[in-house]
Protein backbone atom coordinates (compact mmCIF):
# COMPACT_ATOMS: atom_id res chain seq x y z
CA UNK A 1 0.00 0.00 0.00
CA UNK A 2 1.56 3.51 -1.17
CA UNK A 3 0.23 7.20 -0.39
CA UNK A 4 0.34 8.99 -3.94
CA UNK A 5 -1.31 12.30 -5.56
CA UNK A 6 -1.71 15.91 -4.22
CA UNK A 7 -1.26 17.03 -0.56
CA UNK A 8 0.28 19.76 1.61
CA UNK A 9 4.12 19.14 1.05
CA UNK A 10 3.68 18.54 -2.61
CA UNK A 11 0.94 20.28 -4.25
CA UNK A 12 0.26 22.53 -1.74
CA UNK A 13 -3.22 20.86 -0.94
CA UNK A 14 -5.45 17.82 -1.16
CA UNK A 15 -7.94 16.46 -3.97
CA UNK A 16 -11.34 16.41 -3.24
CA UNK A 17 -14.09 14.35 -3.02
CA UNK A 18 -17.80 15.41 -3.04
CA UNK A 19 -20.95 14.17 -1.30
CA UNK A 20 -21.92 11.35 -4.10
CA UNK A 21 -18.64 10.06 -3.31
CA UNK A 22 -16.77 11.12 -6.87
CA UNK A 23 -13.25 12.77 -6.47
CA UNK A 24 -10.87 14.55 -8.75
CA UNK A 25 -7.33 12.73 -9.06
CA UNK A 26 -4.80 15.12 -8.55
CA UNK A 27 -1.24 13.90 -8.75
CA UNK A 28 1.95 16.29 -7.46
CA UNK A 29 3.86 18.39 -9.65
CA UNK A 30 6.73 18.04 -11.45
CA UNK A 31 9.74 19.09 -9.66
CA UNK A 32 11.40 20.51 -13.13
CA UNK A 33 8.56 20.84 -15.19
CA UNK A 34 11.17 21.61 -18.19
CA UNK A 35 12.21 18.47 -18.00
CA UNK A 36 9.71 16.39 -19.07
CA UNK A 37 7.98 15.38 -22.38
CA UNK A 38 4.63 15.57 -20.38
CA UNK A 39 2.63 17.98 -22.66
CA UNK A 40 0.01 19.45 -20.45
CA UNK A 41 -0.69 21.68 -17.53
CA UNK A 42 -2.69 21.65 -14.75
CA UNK A 43 -4.68 24.44 -16.56
CA UNK A 44 -5.57 22.12 -19.50
CA UNK A 45 -6.48 19.49 -17.75
CA UNK A 46 -10.44 19.07 -17.34
CA UNK A 47 -11.96 17.67 -13.98
CA UNK A 48 -14.18 14.43 -15.82
CA UNK A 49 -17.34 16.36 -15.17
CA UNK A 50 -15.94 19.25 -16.70
CA UNK A 51 -16.88 22.01 -14.51
CA UNK A 52 -13.02 22.83 -13.74
CA UNK A 53 -9.46 22.47 -14.90
CA UNK A 54 -7.36 20.81 -12.22
CA UNK A 55 -5.46 23.87 -11.49
CA UNK A 56 -8.61 25.52 -10.45
CA UNK A 57 -7.63 23.37 -7.35
CA UNK A 58 -4.72 23.94 -6.17
CA UNK A 59 -2.43 27.38 -5.78
CA UNK A 60 -2.24 29.57 -8.25
CA UNK A 61 1.70 29.04 -8.59
CA UNK A 62 1.00 25.38 -10.16
CA UNK A 63 -1.47 26.57 -12.62
CA UNK A 64 1.18 26.24 -15.43
CA UNK A 65 3.01 23.31 -13.33
CA UNK A 66 3.19 19.90 -15.61
CA UNK A 67 1.62 17.01 -13.27
CA UNK A 68 3.85 14.43 -12.56
CA UNK A 69 1.17 10.95 -13.40
CA UNK A 70 2.82 8.39 -10.83
CA UNK A 71 0.92 5.98 -11.07
CA UNK A 72 -0.72 6.33 -14.25
CA UNK A 73 -3.67 4.38 -15.46
CA UNK A 74 -3.60 4.52 -18.92
CA UNK A 75 -1.17 1.43 -18.80
CA UNK A 76 -1.13 1.32 -15.34
CA UNK A 77 2.65 1.71 -14.61
CA UNK A 78 3.81 3.09 -11.19
CA UNK A 79 8.14 4.10 -10.57
CA UNK A 80 10.50 5.11 -8.33
CA UNK A 81 13.77 6.26 -9.12
CA UNK A 82 16.57 4.14 -8.72
CA UNK A 83 19.23 7.23 -8.50
CA UNK A 84 17.87 9.42 -5.97
CA UNK A 85 19.33 10.57 -2.66
CA UNK A 86 16.07 10.64 -0.97
CA UNK A 87 16.96 7.87 1.94
CA UNK A 88 13.05 7.67 2.24
CA UNK A 89 12.27 6.17 -0.46
CA UNK A 90 14.96 3.18 -0.44
CA UNK A 91 12.67 0.86 1.91
CA UNK A 92 9.86 1.58 -0.56
CA UNK A 93 11.76 0.36 -3.27
CA UNK A 94 13.28 -2.52 -1.49
CA UNK A 95 8.93 -3.51 -1.18
CA UNK A 96 8.76 -2.84 -4.72
CA UNK A 97 11.39 -5.37 -5.39
CA UNK A 98 9.41 -7.53 -3.25
CA UNK A 99 6.61 -7.68 -5.70
CA UNK A 100 5.79 -10.90 -7.62
CA UNK A 101 2.94 -11.33 -10.44
CA UNK A 102 -0.24 -11.95 -8.92
CA UNK A 103 0.41 -9.74 -5.99
CA UNK A 104 -1.83 -6.19 -5.32
CA UNK A 105 -0.04 -3.10 -5.14
CA UNK A 106 -2.76 -0.57 -3.64
CA UNK A 107 -2.88 3.02 -4.18
CA UNK A 108 -4.70 5.45 -1.22
CA UNK A 109 -4.66 9.42 -1.22
CA UNK A 110 -5.71 11.88 1.13
CA UNK A 111 -9.00 13.99 0.54
CA UNK A 112 -10.91 16.59 1.92
CA UNK A 113 -14.64 16.25 1.25
CA UNK A 114 -16.36 19.12 -0.66
CA UNK A 115 -19.54 20.08 -2.01
CA UNK A 116 -19.31 20.87 -5.95
CA UNK A 117 -20.40 23.93 -5.65
CA UNK A 118 -18.10 25.33 -3.34
CA UNK A 119 -15.84 28.07 -5.36
CA UNK A 120 -12.36 26.24 -5.99
CA UNK A 121 -10.63 29.74 -4.48
CA UNK A 122 -12.49 29.32 -1.29
CA UNK A 123 -11.66 26.02 -1.25
CA UNK A 124 -7.71 26.95 -1.51
CA UNK A 125 -7.50 29.59 1.00
CA UNK A 126 -9.37 27.62 3.70
CA UNK A 127 -8.34 24.50 3.72
CA UNK A 128 -9.76 21.99 5.95
CA UNK A 129 -7.45 20.19 7.80
CA UNK A 130 -10.08 17.03 8.73
CA UNK A 131 -8.91 15.07 5.50
CA UNK A 132 -9.40 11.70 5.30
CA UNK A 133 -7.46 8.69 4.03
CA UNK A 134 -8.80 6.32 0.63
CA UNK A 135 -8.16 3.87 -1.43
CA UNK A 136 -8.29 5.26 -4.65
CA UNK A 137 -6.74 2.34 -7.13
CA UNK A 138 -5.12 -1.21 -7.57
CA UNK A 139 -2.73 -2.74 -9.49
CA UNK A 140 -2.52 -6.30 -9.65
CA UNK A 141 1.09 -7.03 -10.45
CA UNK A 142 2.39 -8.07 -14.04
CA UNK A 143 6.04 -7.34 -13.71
CA UNK A 144 8.96 -5.47 -11.96
CA UNK A 145 11.24 -3.88 -14.53
CA UNK A 146 14.46 -1.97 -13.89
CA UNK A 147 14.91 0.59 -16.45
CA UNK A 148 18.25 1.20 -17.21
CA UNK A 149 20.00 5.14 -17.51
CA UNK A 150 18.99 6.52 -21.03
CA UNK A 151 16.61 3.10 -21.59
CA UNK A 152 15.84 3.79 -25.64
CA UNK A 153 12.16 3.99 -26.74
CA UNK A 154 12.15 0.51 -28.14
CA UNK A 155 12.38 -0.74 -24.56
CA UNK A 156 9.60 1.19 -22.93
CA UNK A 157 7.43 0.12 -25.31
CA UNK A 158 8.28 -3.76 -25.22
CA UNK A 159 7.71 -3.64 -21.54
CA UNK A 160 4.77 -0.99 -21.97
CA UNK A 161 6.19 2.01 -19.28
CA UNK A 162 6.33 4.50 -22.32
CA UNK A 163 3.70 6.81 -20.56
CA UNK A 164 5.18 6.47 -16.90
CA UNK A 165 6.24 9.87 -15.46
CA UNK A 166 9.94 8.76 -15.02
CA UNK A 167 10.05 7.33 -18.60
CA UNK A 168 8.85 10.94 -19.70
CA UNK A 169 12.02 12.53 -17.98
CA UNK A 170 15.02 14.17 -19.59
CA UNK A 171 17.56 12.88 -19.20
CA UNK A 172 16.00 9.66 -18.70
CA UNK A 173 17.16 8.28 -15.69
CA UNK A 174 17.06 4.85 -14.15
CA UNK A 175 13.84 3.51 -12.07
CA UNK A 176 12.47 0.77 -11.25
CA UNK A 177 8.87 0.65 -12.50
CA UNK A 178 5.75 -1.70 -11.43
CA UNK A 179 3.61 -2.42 -14.75
CA UNK A 180 -0.44 -4.11 -13.61
CA UNK A 181 -2.29 -6.22 -15.09
CA UNK A 182 -4.89 -3.60 -17.54
CA UNK A 183 -7.66 -6.20 -17.04
CA UNK A 184 -7.68 -6.45 -13.18
CA UNK A 185 -6.06 -3.01 -12.30
CA UNK A 186 -8.01 -0.03 -12.05
CA UNK A 187 -8.27 3.96 -10.80
CA UNK A 188 -11.63 3.74 -8.67
CA UNK A 189 -14.28 6.23 -9.28
CA UNK A 190 -15.88 5.92 -5.50
CA UNK A 191 -12.22 6.04 -2.87
CA UNK A 192 -12.76 3.53 -0.12
CA UNK A 193 -12.74 5.65 2.88
CA UNK A 194 -10.40 3.68 5.31
CA UNK A 195 -10.12 6.59 8.13
CA UNK A 196 -12.61 8.74 9.71
CA UNK A 197 -11.49 12.64 9.86
CA UNK A 198 -8.81 12.94 11.83
CA UNK A 199 -7.77 15.55 14.46
CA UNK A 200 -6.02 19.05 13.08
CA UNK A 201 -2.40 17.06 13.34
CA UNK A 202 -0.33 16.48 10.80
CA UNK A 203 -1.67 14.27 7.89
CA UNK A 204 1.50 12.18 8.33
CA UNK A 205 0.49 11.69 12.07
CA UNK A 206 -0.87 8.21 12.17
CA UNK A 207 -2.26 9.33 16.13
CA UNK A 208 -4.32 11.64 14.53
CA UNK A 209 -6.70 8.52 13.98
CA UNK A 210 -9.06 5.89 16.02
CA UNK A 211 -6.70 3.66 16.86
CA UNK A 212 -9.38 0.97 17.62
CA UNK A 213 -10.98 2.06 14.24
CA UNK A 214 -7.47 0.97 12.54
CA UNK A 215 -7.18 -1.97 14.56
CA UNK A 216 -10.78 -3.40 13.22
CA UNK A 217 -9.73 -3.15 9.75
CA UNK A 218 -6.17 -4.09 9.88
CA UNK A 219 -4.23 -0.99 9.61
CA UNK A 220 -3.42 -0.01 13.25
CA UNK A 221 0.52 -0.22 12.19
CA UNK A 222 0.29 1.41 8.46
CA UNK A 223 2.22 4.64 7.67
CA UNK A 224 0.24 7.60 6.49
CA UNK A 225 3.07 9.56 5.37
CA UNK A 226 3.14 10.49 1.49
CA UNK A 227 4.96 7.87 -0.50
CA UNK A 228 6.02 5.87 2.58
CA UNK A 229 4.60 1.37 1.32
CA UNK A 230 3.14 -0.64 3.62
CA UNK A 231 2.45 -4.70 3.65
CA UNK A 232 -1.16 -4.69 3.91
CA UNK A 233 -2.19 -7.68 6.68
CA UNK A 234 -4.37 -10.59 5.22
CA UNK A 235 -7.58 -9.30 7.14
CA UNK A 236 -7.04 -5.54 6.13
CA UNK A 237 -6.97 -6.28 2.82
CA UNK A 238 -10.36 -8.75 2.80
CA UNK A 239 -12.11 -6.07 4.40
CA UNK A 240 -10.50 -3.81 1.30
CA UNK A 241 -11.72 -5.97 -1.23
CA UNK A 242 -15.41 -6.79 0.03
CA UNK A 243 -15.78 -3.41 0.26
CA UNK A 244 -14.50 -1.55 -3.03
CA UNK A 245 -16.52 -0.93 -6.46
CA UNK A 246 -14.16 -1.94 -8.66
CA UNK A 247 -16.98 -1.78 -11.67
CA UNK A 248 -17.24 1.63 -11.53
CA UNK A 249 -13.97 3.14 -13.37
CA UNK A 250 -12.59 6.97 -12.80
CA UNK A 251 -13.18 8.89 -16.25
CA UNK A 252 -10.02 9.42 -18.24
CA UNK A 253 -9.47 12.93 -19.68
CA UNK A 254 -7.34 11.68 -22.67
CA UNK A 255 -7.02 8.44 -24.37
CA UNK A 256 -4.02 7.06 -24.14
CA UNK A 257 -3.98 6.84 -27.80
CA UNK A 258 -4.36 10.40 -27.78
CA UNK A 259 -1.78 11.07 -24.88
CA UNK A 260 0.78 9.13 -26.65
CA UNK A 261 0.20 11.34 -30.31
CA UNK A 262 0.18 14.24 -27.87
CA UNK A 263 3.36 13.79 -26.41
CA UNK A 264 5.57 12.24 -28.93
CA UNK A 265 4.02 15.48 -31.24
CA UNK A 266 5.52 17.78 -28.68
CA UNK A 267 9.41 15.99 -28.91
CA UNK A 268 8.92 16.37 -32.84
CA UNK A 269 8.07 20.09 -32.49
CA UNK A 270 10.75 20.84 -29.63
CA UNK A 271 13.25 18.75 -31.94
Amino acid sequence: MLRVGADTSAGGTLAPIFEDGTWYYITIPESRPSDTLFPFTYEEIPTPDNRYTLADWLPKRLRNQKPHYDPEFWLFTYGEPLSSENTNIKPTINQLKKLRKGDLLLFTAGLVRKSRTDPPAVYRSKFDPKWQLYLIGVFEVESTTKVPRGASMKFLRKNQLYLNAHALRRPRKSFLAVKGKEDSSFLLKYPLQLTASPNKTAPEDRKAYPRDELKSRGLEKISFRSGAGNWVPESALSWILNNIDETAAYPQWISRDRLFEAIYDSLFENA
